[in-house]
């Protein structure tokens, strides 16, 4: 199962014909991030990360990101 909290009307027509994806549509508050993280912790959503930085190259992604830069999943930042 794939989760994303930013569904657009492209990701729910794709949900329709692909099982695996869930659309989920919630205001992205600490504690609905928090409950999506326990559940994905517990083996109920699998998130594909494909790329963690540090915080110091955040800006970086996401500059990244925004001229088009594509990625098969999800990125992390981390924080110390």
């Amino acid at each position: 199962m794939y989760l994303d909290i930013n569904p657009t009307l492209g990701k729910f027509v794709r949900a329709i014909f692909d099982r695996r994806l869930k659309p989920i549509v919630c205001t992205a508050r600490a504690d609905i991030l928090d409950g999506l993280a326990c559940a994905a912790g517990e083996g109920a959503l699998r998130l594909p990360i494909v790329e963690t930085v540090p915080l110091k190259d955040s800006v970086a992604l996401v500059t990244a990101l925004e001229q088009g830069r594509k990625l098969n999943g999800k990125a992390i930042v981390s924080m110390p």
